[in-house]
């Protein structure tokens, strides 16, 4: 199969891989947090998205924490949409 087509040709018409940047903050209040920022279940979370990327923040389920995971199209973006997460934990708590 190989031999039929160029492999590297066939992977450079995939998209350009987009990072992901995961951060978690110690919070003994994370439940209450997201509930505070409108989750309906805090550990599925608040989803931010914006045209060059999205983050997720959600309580952890098992330690006392808050998860931050932002993707972006770049590494800037990626940055970008991680700093907004935790801006909202900020803002809110």
């Amino acid at each position: 199969m190989a031999a039929e087509w160029d492999v590297a040709e066939k992977i450079a018409e995939y998209p350009p891989h987009y990072p992901i940047i995961r951060r978690s903050f110690r919070r003994e209040d994370g439940r209450a947090l997201l509930l505070a920022l409108g989750a309906d279940n805090p550990t599925d979370g608040i989803r931010i998205e914006e045209e060059d990327g999205w983050c997720l923040i959600r309580a952890s389920g098992t330690e006392p924490k808050v998860r931050v995971t932002a993707e972006g199209r770049d590494t800037v973006s990626a940055e970008k949409m991680a700093q907004k997460g935790g801006e909202a934990l900020i803002c809110v708590g």
